[in-house]
């Protein structure tokens, strides 16, 4: 059955037709149409594949390159987590962990070693970081904002443009990523 919506043509379909139509879209639309602008360092990546970055997320440790020092985060990550206190309490350290940084490094891992560990986390913490960050209706910049910090602004394009995307098309061809996890 089609509905008339100023004009588009839209239809009713069962929710598991829409997400295999649109994964089908992105496994072969998408790497053909992203073009990643490059990096200044000239790798095209804002951070480099290392493949012990990638293991560690897989234990849920995270590297925070201003204090130079790894932190556990546990197994379920705390997307509001700030070890960081008093005088010294910086918000960078939330925000750098919502930006996803570390995903590119291991989505090349997955590419080099083919081990589904990778891709399962990858595609578990997207989903996990959109379900615990709901997006407000009014976003804010400011760092005395009352929104979460990882809904400043500037996180969700880095996410989208430098991490979130190159990650995902590293793993799109995966037997393991379904197609609820490629449109969530």
């Amino acid at each position: 059955r089609y509905i008339s919506v100023t004009g588009v043509q839209t239809c009713a379909l069962p929710i598991s037709t829409a997400e295999s139509g649109l994964a089908n879209f992105y496994r072969q639309q998408l790497p053909a149409r992203y073009i990643q602008r490059p990096h200044p360092s000239g790798d095209g990546y804002w951070v480099q594949a290392d493949p012990e970055y990638a293991r560690r997320m897989l234990q849920h440790e995270y590297y925070y390159s201003f204090l130079d020092r790894w932190y556990p985060l546990g197994s379920k990550i705390d997307w509001e987590w700030n070890p960081t206190r008093g005088e010294t309490r910086s918000i960078e350290i939330n925000s750098s962990l919502n930006r996803h940084w570390y995903f590119v490094s291991m989505g090349r891992e997955y590419e080099r070693t083919g081990d589904e560990r990778y891709v399962r986390e990858i595609a578990g913490q997207m989903i996990d970081w959109t379900r615990s960050w709901p997006r407000p209706k009014h976003v804010s910049n400011w760092s005395n904002s009352p929104y979460k910090p990882g809904w400043n602004t500037l996180h969700p394009a880095d996410q989208v443009n430098w991490n979130w995307t190159p990650a995902l098309l590293k793993i799109l061809h995966s037997p393991k990523l379904t197609d609820q996890e490629i449109c969530a």
